[in-house]
């Protein structure tokens, strides 16, 4: 039986009548191709497709059940937060708060030089204040349709492989996203020198290929050809790198607000991230800020210790992964280590946030650090005591990386135990 996952967009026709068209579009893409591979069809609902969808004032409850009917609802603003579409944001938000759907997704556009109404300021400090609800930012609609892949994933289909490769967002095996205008990756600074590095490097690269292909030249030129050749594969695999870091904290945004417990200071790192400040990202995740509020608040209230020590591992883990992102930041891999080792402890003893442990173990692998690896690893076993409760992906991945380390100690038996949990997942 073919199952429907309905996306209602909201925001005004007048101002996105072409983003509501390309959205419209791209989910309706990605529709026929999970119909054929998983039967499963994406619907976007927007009001404009239904009759009379510019009568709006004596339509607005029809939309409003279409609403409470979807699965997913993305709001987007740009100028201005008009009465129906706060109707519809309210209407999304108590059928959210009574059942846990929709999930409700809220984006602005960037403003440069246009006049900002004081509807819209006003929702963006309510969404803050009163609902505690994330927003992001977008310069250019690619950052919306990125997020909606991102949340199907997360909420509805968690076995779609979704990762970065040469330049582009690709979903099992296929490119259907280019990332060059998505918030995070344009306004990455390092990444765009990175990527200037690499247009130069090509031009040169491909006038000497000809050349090259021909033969007959003398080591000067084989030397030469062979140092732009290798610059140039650095630089694509640094880019890929990059990227795939990036990625992975855009991951991380939507799984925090998806699981509603993402803290003030990780909303306003985010934003920041979005927006490519990351001297402000470290600003608003200062640590000796994030430790006093944690310690004042363990000696003030004993009751609320284990919701606590989640707030605090996951602040710092937004601040790791951010800092895994300043690839050209040399301190990061010390301060990596240091915010790890704050936080693991807490992690363990409660036994919560159980993923950032893993993270820790691989991060300690990458870093030729196999014994303390495996030290993290078999004691974040001891505290999985049903399997059943996690993710197959994160239990296969757990006893794959043991198996690797253990294999780099050169301990066949164990690295054998564990590579056969592994494939047995």
């Amino acid at each position: 039986m073919k199952r429907t996952i309905k996306i209602f967009l909201a925001s005004s026709i007048v101002e996105f009548v072409n983003e509501r068209m390309i959205i419209e579009n791209f989910i309706r893409n990605i529709s026929d191709k999970f119909e054929e591979h998983y039967d499963i069809k994406i619907q976007p609902l927007l009001c404009e497709n239904f009759d009379d969808a510019y009568t709006v004032a004596r339509k607005q409850e029809e939309y409003n059940e279409k609403i409470r009917e979807s699965e997913f609802c993305f709001f987007i603003f740009f100028t201005k937060a008009g009465s129906y579409t706060r109707e519809e944001f309210e209407t999304a938000r108590k059928k959210f708060e009574e059942t846990g759907k929709p999930k409700i997704y809220t984006y602005f556009k960037v403003i440069h030089d246009e006049k900002v109404e004081d509807s819209l300021n006003e929702f963006m400090d309510e969404l803050d204040k009163t609902f505690t609800h994330f927003y992001g930012n977008f310069e250019h609609i690619d950052t919306v349709k990125l997020r909606i892949l991102l949340a199907l994933k997360l909420q509805e289909m968690d076995f779609l492989e979704i990762k970065t490769e040469d330049g582009k967002c690709v979903v099992d095996g296929e490119a259907v996203l280019s990332l060059e205008n998505i918030s995070e990756f344009v306004n990455n600074k390092y990444l765009t020198k990175l990527q200037v590095e690499l247009e130069k490097i090509n031009e040169e690269y491909y006038h000497l290929k000809p050349m090259y292909e021909k033969g007959k030249h003398d080591q000067t030129f084989y030397k030469h050809y062979s140092d732009v050749a290798s610059k140039r594969q650095n630089l694509m695999d640094e880019i890929e790198n990059l990227e795939k870091m990036i990625f992975s904290v855009s991951m991380r945004m939507i799984k925090d607000d998806m699981h509603g417990e993402i803290t003030q200071r990780q909303k306003e790192a985010y934003r920041l991230f979005e927006l490519g400040d990351y001297d402000g990202c470290m600003a608003v995740l200062d640590a000796n800020e994030i430790d006093d509020e944690f310690l004042r608040e363990e000696k003030r209230d004993a009751k609320r210790r284990t919701a606590r020590r989640k707030k605090y591992i996951r602040e710092y883990k937004t601040k790791i992964e951010i800092l895994q992102v300043m690839t050209d930041y040399k301190n990061r891999f010390d301060e990596i280590t240091e915010c790890y080792e704050k936080i693991i402890p807490y992690a363990l003893e409660e036994s919560v946030e159980l993923e950032t442990v893993y993270d820790y173990a691989a991060f300690l692998s990458d870093q030729n650090r196999q014994k303390k690896s495996i030290e993290v690893l078999e004691k974040l076993l001891t505290k999985i005591t049903d399997i059943s409760d996690y993710d197959k992906s994160f239990m296969g991945s757990l006893y794959n990386l043991l198996g690797v380390n253990y294999d780099d100690q050169s301990d066949a038996q164990k690295a054998e135990e564990y590579y056969l949990k592994a494939i047995e997942i």
